[in-house]
């Protein structure tokens, strides 16, 4: 049973991996926060470990507020600049490829989204599956 478990987690710390290699990034993406959720919860964290006061957690709440915000900010940019990108290149491409080249082009777009995606679901579950075997995590640094 016990080298179950092990099998297990080392599964969904592969998938993980390859998820994560994919996305370009070394975390699990959480459900999106508001910048004043973020900034509440980075606010509680340093609270609690540098035993703010009241007056500096409100201050310190407010900076992260604000940085929360423009990041936000931010990262909408580039989703967008990202976007006008993929179009241009795009457009591009079918002046070169012929209807049938860019029929082909276009399902292994669709093919590779629906890849990520269930790769995603697939660490989903294994995430989920690991947590009811209660299987110790590796903690995040």
């Amino acid at each position: 049973m016990k080298t179950k478990k092990i099998i297990m987690f080392a599964a969904c710390l592969l998938v993980g991996l390859a998820v994560s290699a994919q996305n370009g990034s070394d975390k699990v993406k959480k459900a999106k926060k508001t910048p004043e959720q973020e900034a509440k919860k980075q606010t509680e964290s340093l609270t609690k470990d540098l035993q703010l006061t009241d007056d500096q957690a409100k201050q310190i709440e407010d900076i992260n507020l604000k940085f929360a915000k423009e990041g936000k900010a931010k990262r909408e940019e580039l989703k967008a600049e990202h976007k006008k990108q993929s179009a241009e290149k795009e457009a591009e491409f079918k002046k070169v490829l012929t209807s049938d080249q860019y029929a082909k082009f276009d399902q292994l777009k669709k093919d590779k989204k629906a890849k990520r995606i269930e790769r995603k679901e697939q660490l989903k579950r294994c995430m989920e599956e690991q947590k009811a075997s209660k299987v110790p995590q590796v903690p995040n640094e």
